[in-house]
């Protein structure tokens, strides 16, 4: 081979080299810039599931549309996406303050069809029942009871409006207990208020969730702590939960749970107990000789499955 013909496959093989580096160097950078951009065009979630929810299906569509194609057309790849367009998940909004402030008024000034009508639209929009019962009907209430200690409402107006909410939910109860577990030994719990409670609302959303999660409930409004008493003797009950609405009948109460554990059929029966002053001063529970309070009703389920399979365990062992 001549010296011109070495040069010239030498050259040859040199910009062969140079336009493999090219390309390689182009599909790298290519490669980098899309990563960049995948990085970079979506804002961070805000903390909270519905936001994570918001921009994992952000992030899903624009990997779908944007950075597999064009990854798949610097390598020179062929790729076949569906042509369907992914829905966006639902995520309602939290209520604000105000959500529930006007949701507050519609049982104050209406009638329960209309807050049923209400309830009903809430969940068309893709709120589920359990969000209705925890972020708009307990807040309602609550800013009823806020309302009278603020001397807007008398007690006949909050009382009413609790009524409504009350009835809304009777109405509603089936559509909420559509998803109720079965148990083929159904675990039992008696759910009452303190004698002489007025506002029973929050005992009725409690017990809701407990039919939900399978239990067996009886709940009522007793005359005094004796029939609460006589029920638990007579029968057996794994739980009893008692509301209570005022710290002036906490004496009270620390008597009775002492009674009711001495009278019991279940020997090891777990005594809960809520409202409003556990929820601001949890140690009372302790106080009143109760096993445990709870933060809102599925807690309350959630901690008495524990405490009951834990006593059932103990007893077992004994």
């Amino acid at each position: 081979m001549s010296v011109g013909q070495q040069s010239s496959t030498d050259s040859a093989q040199s910009e062969q080299s140079s336009t493999s580096a090219t390309q390689h160097e182009g599909s790298a950078s290519r490669t980098a810039l899309l990563r960049n951009e995948a990085r970079h065009s979506f804002p961070l979630p805000v903390a909270g599931d519905s936001a994570t929810q918001a921009h994992a299906f952000q992030l899903t569509q624009f990997i779908r549309g944007q950075v597999i194609p064009r990854l798949a057309q610097a390598h020179g790849l062929a790729v076949s996406l569906p042509s369907a367009p992914i829905s966006a998940p639902i995520v309602p909004a939290a209520p604000s303050a105000k959500d529930v402030s006007d949701f507050a008024d519609l049982a104050f000034q209406t009638d329960s069809a209309t807050v049923v009508a209400r309830i009903e639209a809430l969940v068309a929009s893709g709120v589920s029942m359990d969000r209705v019962y925890l972020d708009w009907v307990a807040p309602a209430a609550r800013q009823l009871g806020c309302d009278w200690d603020a001397d807007r409402a008398n007690f006949s107006e909050v009382t009413l409006g609790l009524w409504r909410l009350q009835q809304s939910l009777h109405a509603l109860s089936p559509k909420f207990q559509e998803t109720e577990k079965s148990a083929a030994t159904p675990r039992r719990a008696l759910l009452v208020s303190a004698p002489k409670e007025q506002h029973t609302l929050g005992l009725f959303m409690l017990s809701e969730f407990f039919r939900r999660a399978g239990w067996e409930v009886w709940s009522d409004l007793p005359g005094d702590y004796n029939e609460v008493a006589s029920k638990v003797g007579e029968e057996w009950y794994d739980l009893v939960g008692i509301s209570v609405g005022s710290e002036v009948k906490l004496e009270a109460l620390t008597t009775a749970v002492t009674t009711l554990r001495h009278v019991s059929r279940n020997p090891d029966v777990v005594v809960m107990v809520g409202g409003p002053i556990f929820v601001d001063h949890p140690e009372f529970a302790v106080t009143a000789g109760a096993d445990f309070t709870a933060q809102d009703a599925p807690d309350a389920v959630s901690r008495g499955e524990r405490a009951v399979s834990a006593r059932t365990s103990d007893h077992i062992k004994r």
